[in-house]
């Protein structure tokens, strides 16, 4: 059976002493970074690779009948791309450094102003990439469309956003169709980004969302590694759910197809980010759920009891205050805080419980204590 792996990360070199990466025949390789990999004596029989960066990476030896190359590139300013001497596979529409004199007819041949682009976009510093990725996108050249999607993995939040921006400016001209392969794998691509830790970038993901108006089954596979082992694919199922309840949920995804009281066992998961998220969730979503509000209340990890209380002031029904009051002795300063401010959103506390913080020792405490003793005095 095929899969579909986005944004896949090996190490450089990673068939040099170790465990060569896990591509099996008729994968599919979407935007996949592959430059210096020694991809060697594998069978990557009918795998595509599409928009992935290939420059110094070596497939000598490897089986590659029925394998594709869509949109993919690799320039002679770097490392050629060492492709086996029998069997080329199908490289319409890449742009693929070889090295002098090796198999011309699978050689370059995208506009030198095309490669350019593509090329500072891959290498140049935060402002070259931002202004390449946007060249790349007003050029419009469409073999290197799918290259746009490996721009959605840059570490700027600025570079995320101009190619986000530029799969919908082309997808408005009705040229993002025009991409080599499937088109229809940039804008699920591009939706992945409605699941980005920044968010600017989750409303510009939500803008081409719009554009493309907010395909429903693209939006369930969103959602539905929260089921995941892994916890990058299960964060971005989480903040995916974040930014559609956000945007109205649109296609009623959530309404249909997302229950987040099914998923309290990312509760016990290891990663803290992931008990964040979560908890974020329900109080997004409206979930009263106490078995799991109490479990993210009483966390080992302070970012996690903290991410617990700012939530819970998102419900539309408080919580019983009987459930934070014990959070105002917390060992951490900020979750006393946090804590005095949800209590003052629930309403109802315990004034002696209160009192007893205006002699904690942050002055901090101290002074939203008082002042939360005062508002209800006037009340």
């Amino acid at each position: 059976m095929s899969r579909e792996l986005v944004f896949p990360h090996w190490r450089s070199g990673a068939t040099d002493g170790a465990q060569p990466p896990d591509i099996r025949p008729f994968d599919v390789l979407r935007c996949a970074d592959l430059r210096g990999l020694r991809l060697e004596g594998l069978d990557l029989t009918g795998v595509t690779f599409f928009g992935c960066r290939l420059n110094g990476t070596s497939f000598a030896g490897s089986r590659l009948s029925g394998s594709r190359f869509n949109g993919c590139f690799s320039d002679m300013r770097g490392h050629p791309t060492r492709l086996p001497s029998q069997a080329l596979p199908d490289t319409t529409g890449s742009h693929l450094y070889q090295g002098p004199g090796e198999h011309p007819g699978a050689g370059p041949h995208w506009p030198a102003v095309v490669t350019e682009a593509a090329w500072r976009a891959m290498t140049g510093d935060n402002t070259e990439r931002y202004r390449a990725v946007r060249t790349l996108a007003r050029i419009a050249y469409s073999p290197s469309f799918p290259l746009l999607g490996g721009f959605l993995d840059d570490e700027e939040w600025d570079v995320r956003i101009a190619a986000l921006n530029g799969m919908r400016e082309l997808l408005e001209a009705g040229r993002l169709q025009d991409s080599p392969g499937d088109g229809n794998a940039l804008i699920r691509i591009g939706l992945r980004a409605l699941g980005d830790a920044n968010s600017l970038v989750t409303a510009a993901a939500a803008d081409l969302g719009h554009a493309a108006g907010w395909p429903a089954k693209v939006l369930r596979e969103l959602l539905e590694p929260v089921e995941s082992r892994d916890d990058s694919e299960i964060l971005l199922a989480l903040r995916s759910a974040i930014t559609l309840s956000r945007q109205g949920d649109p296609a009623s995804v959530l309404a249909t197809a997302f229950d987040a009281a099914d998923h309290q066992r990312l509760l016990d998961l290891a990663d803290p980010e992931v008990r964040e998220e979560y908890l974020h969730v329900l109080g997004v979503l409206d979930v009263p759920l106490r078995s799991a509000w109490e479990k993210g209340l009483g966390d080992p990890s302070e970012a996690v009891r903290v991410a617990a209380l700012s939530a819970a002031r998102l419900l539309s029904t408080p919580l019983p205050s009987g459930l934070f009051e014990p959070l105002l002795a917390d060992p951490a300063e900020t979750a006393r805080i946090e804590t005095i401010f949800t209590l003052g959103h629930a309403g109802g506390f315990d004034r002696d419980a209160v009192e007893r913080s205006l002699t904690d020792p942050s002055a901090e405490v101290r002074r939203l204590a008082a002042e939360l003793l005062a508002g209800t005095d006037r009340e």
